[in-house]
């Protein structure tokens, strides 16, 4: 997800599996919860213990490159409730 030409990939896990994902987001379509990927790193944590300065730090540095439904209505954290 950077504007450095890189691509952004919305496919299935089999077809990321050999792509290093730099900077990212997993979504779940079932709750509507997304997940920040930074440095590679996948930051699957309960809501409790998100840190909701960080996630929506997270969520301005990457806005124009996010769908609007995370970007608004994401849980738990959002730019439409700030």
């Amino acid at each position: 997800m950077e504007k450095s030409g890189k691509e952004t990939y919305n496919t299935t896990i089999e077809e990321n599996y050999y792509k290093d994902i730099i900077d990212g987001v997993l979504l779940c379509d079932s709750c509507g919860r997304w997940y920040p990927i930074v440095n590679s790193i996948y930051v699957l944590l309960p809501d409790i213990f998100r840190d909701e300065k960080v996630n929506i730090e997270f969520l301005t540095k990457y806005k124009t490159q996010l769908p609007e439904t995370i970007v608004n209505n994401g849980k738990p954290f959002n730019l439409g409730t700030i």
